[in-house]
């Protein structure tokens, strides 16, 4: 995942990539017994990072 800044817009616009860090995630795609649905993300990992992935990774994921 990239942690990028984009500055103007348009034809002037110039991204830059400020940080980047290599994510796991571990997906259960078992049905739960009450509904249908498969249970989803059980914990993602920053690979990276040996203290704790930076704000920005957790803000996307939750942003999903």
């Amino acid at each position: 995942m990239k942690n990028v800044t984009c500055t103007d817009f348009l034809w002037k616009r110039h991204c830059v990539t400020r940080d980047s860090v290599i994510v796991r995630t571990v997906i259960d795609y078992r049905n739960n017994t009450s509904d249908t649905k498969s249970f989803g993300v059980v914990t993602s990992h920053c690979l990276t990072r040996v203290v704790k992935c930076p704000n920005y990774v957790k803000n996307a994921i939750n942003q999903i």
